[in-house]
């Protein structure tokens, strides 16, 4: 099994960048969610909707989101989902999936993690760092 991919970021950034890594990879990338948050601030999901999501998205390995910046609103709008969710039993008194939130997305950590997804979530999520990290440089 491979881990859940979510990307939560501000208006169609997270959209964008499938896009690209498909075109890059040149497969399909339809199994990571995109939530996209609404630039004028107006249109801001609710946290059942981001956990429905972590949850839809979760095959028993956990789930990896990315979002765009670190302490923005989408960051910290799935932060707190996930935080809310991680360790809580659900009604049927098992354990919710395992979420771990990573920011900085760029299009090096997204090809990075998508590469890797079948890694174990921890694993997966300092590739997500390492790549992203590696994907900043001059090009001169």
């Amino acid at each position: 099994m491979s881990v859940g991919l979510v990307i939560v970021c501000h208006g169609s950034i997270g959209a964008a960048m499938v896009e690209a890594a498909e075109f890059i990879l040149d497969e399909s990338l339809k199994r990571i969610a995109v939530i996209s948050l609404d630039q004028s601030g107006i249109q801001v999901p609710e946290s059942a909707a981001l956990t429905a999501t972590m949850n839809a998205s979760d095959n028993g390995s956990g789930v990896l989101i990315l979002t765009d910046l670190q302490g923005a609103t989408p960051c910290n709008l799935i932060a707190g989902a996930a935080k809310r969710q991680n360790g809580t039993p659900s009604a049927d008194g098992t354990v919710a999936p395992v979420s771990v939130v990573v920011s900085g997305l760029n299009l090096a950590m997204l090809i990075r993690v998508w590469n890797y997804r079948d890694r174990p979530l921890e694993e997966l999520r300092d590739l997500a760092i390492a790549g992203g990290q590696r994907g900043i440089g001059t090009a001169l």
